[in-house]
């Protein structure tokens, strides 16, 4: 959450209109109800307005050593890209 000094943040920046009804309301909060309702307002905001963005990486192996008798870089059968699993090496 964020520190409410501002300046440099681990952690996430909020508006304090969610802050004061969530986070520091629990710091003081006793009954142990409010604050489970306190915190479902902050689990149902962050997920109507947190961002979920999709991350591609592409495997870049490649298996290089005169070693390497046999490869079957891409194959159905094996699974992943690179299909290292595949990879022979001499004896």
């Amino acid at each position: 959450m964020s520190a409410a000094k501002g300046g440099a943040n681990r952690g996430l920046e909020l508006p304090n209109e969610i802050l004061e009804k969530t986070y520091w309301a629990n710091l003081v909060e006793t009954d142990a109800q409010k604050r489970v309702e306190n915190n479902i307002l902050l689990t149902d905001y962050l997920a109507e307005t947190s961002l979920a963005m999709s991350i591609v990486r592409q495997n870049n192996l490649f298996a290089v050593s005169p070693k390497v008798v046999e490869w079957m870089p891409h194959t159905e059968t094996f699974g992943t890209l690179n299909g290292l699993e595949t990879i022979v090496l001499a004896e």
